[in-house]
């Protein structure tokens, strides 16, 4: 229901459908199946992959905030700005181990980009076994996934019900709808 089968019937979809639909989306095609392999993972390799996964649906949920990816572009709004931004908003973090600014900083440099462009994390690493969201040492940060992930969702869900709540007459909800149309058309 949630899948790509749905090509056709967006154009039918209300405001109110297209929050409840990418909810259950992102639930289906990222979340769940982060989760279930978390919670099967005996090594931090598959926490990197996790991690680098988690990036990519902190990017793509900062564009859902953000609206149609090429107004913004011209703005020489980039993806490290819609990342962050969407970071410091929703995201929770690790509460008085650093400001959020420096959080978002970290994880987009270092996890996202780190990963993305390395395969590496230079500055810190993920530790599965970790019992708390981020642990900071000198010159380096652990973070476990799971955490993340956690942290992830309820910041996914908190930008919908801040869409739902604002509506689509809103700036937020225009660009929510504006992402939203742009890539699930018929």
């Amino acid at each position: 229901m949630f899948g790509d089968e749905n090509r056709g019937q967006f154009g039918h979809l209300t405001f109110e459908d297209k929050v409840v639909w990418i909810r259950e989306r992102v639930r289906l095609v990222l979340l769940n199946p982060c989760r279930a392999a978390l919670e099967e993972a005996e090594t931090n390799y598959l926490g990197l992959v996790i991690a680098t996964a988690l990036c990519a649906g902190i990017a793509a949920a900062g564009s859902f905030m953000h609206g149609n990816l090429k107004k913004w572009r011209r703005k020489k709004v980039t993806d490290s700005v819609r990342f962050k931004r969407f970071v410091v908003a929703y995201m929770v973090g690790p509460r008085g181990q650093m400001s959020k600014v420096l959080w978002a900083d970290w994880l987009y440099k270092e996890v996202r980009c780190g990963l993305a462009h390395g395969f590496t994390i230079e500055e810190g690493g993920i530790d599965i076994a970790l019992n708390e969201y981020v642990l900071r040492r000198p010159n380096e940060t652990q973070m476990n996934p799971l955490y993340l992930l956690d942290d992830l969702e309820s910041a996914w869900l908190g930008l919908l019900d801040d869409v739902r709540t604002r509506g689509s007459g809103s700036a937020l909800g225009r660009r929510f709808l504006e992402r939203f149309d742009r890539i699930y058309r018929d």
